[in-house]
């Protein structure tokens, strides 16, 4: 049961090699995920007909930042997903291959870990699924897409972004600009998510009176800048920054300042002048 965001997200597939979902916690990018890949698993677009003809199957990839993400989260949510009487192969924890009848032929899906980009050298992909792209480095954007060049397969990229990375500048920052006409770019929030039951909505909004507002945009509103530009997350001038004048410290070896405020320092770990 898709929704207006997940709906727009799989109709762009028509008109983009790349898309990417950015959305808050609990805003079904997973779910969606798992529908649109099981869809290309089974519609196998772009099959090549020298493929079919020498037995080579339609083969789709999904990763994830660790084989504990992938076997907790996206492997249980796929395998729900799949009718059993088009699984081919059930899944094997050896080759984290799954097997199932498509339109056209055998579809090959595995499972793969994104914490080192080169497990996936040497196998030729129709389609990749990245998940939680936060936690992925670029280098696995990277191999991803040359996994992808020779058949130009499709590409989809969801998560819930943490703080500016490789992803900022990479695929927001060009679909803002419209550099990239091959990527589609949607974000959303988690109470945009219409499946979400009253008593997450509830607790969404608890959330919301008590977490940092930072920290609530980033995680439940898909935010990409609320920490642009600030190494110290929880600095705040009126409370960390003093005259150092009203001051005069105390060291193990002397005094430094002539403030009537006395501070005794026990260990000094780093002192900096902004001149």
């Amino acid at each position: 049961h898709p929704f207006s965001r997940t709906e727009a997200l799989h109709r762009a597939f028509t008109r983009y090699r790349e898309r990417v979902a950015v959305t808050g916690a609990r805003g079904g990018k997973t779910t969606a995920g798992v529908a649109d890949v099981r869809h290309r698993g089974i519609t196998q677009p772009g099959y090549d007909n020298e493929d079919r003809d020498r037995g080579e199957p339609y083969s789709i990839f999904i990763g994830a930042p660790d084989f504990p993400t992938i076997k907790r989260v996206i492997l249980p949510a796929f395998l729900r997903s799949i009718p059993i009487d088009i699984i081919a192969k059930p899944y094997n924890q050896t080759d984290h291959l799954l097997k199932i009848h498509g339109m056209k032929g055998i579809t090959d899906i595995y499972f793969l870990s994104g914490k080192f980009s080169d497990t996936w050298q040497g196998v030729k992909a129709y389609g990749v699924w990245l998940d939680e792209f936060a936690r992925l480095k670029e280098s696995m954007y990277d191999e991803a897409r040359t996994r992808l060049m020779e058949r130009k397969g499709w590409l989809l990229i969801t998560g819930t972004q943490q703080e500016p990375d490789w992803a900022y500048d990479g695929l927001l920052v060009p679909f803002q600009r419209g550099t990239r006409k091959d990527l589609y770019l949607t974000t959303w929030h988690t109470v945009q998510n219409e499946r979400l039951p009253d008593h997450v909505l509830e607790e969404i909004a608890r959330h919301k009176a008590t977490m940092p507002p930072k920290y609530f945009k980033r995680t439940y509103e898909a935010s990409w800048d609320v920490f642009e530009g600030q190494v110290y997350e929880e600095w705040h001038d009126a409370v960390h920054v003093v005259p150092g004048a009203d001051f005069t410290f105390v060291t193990k070896r002397g005094t430094i300042g002539t403030g009537k405020k006395m501070v005794r320092l026990a260990r000094v770990v780093a002192g900096v002048v902004d001149q």
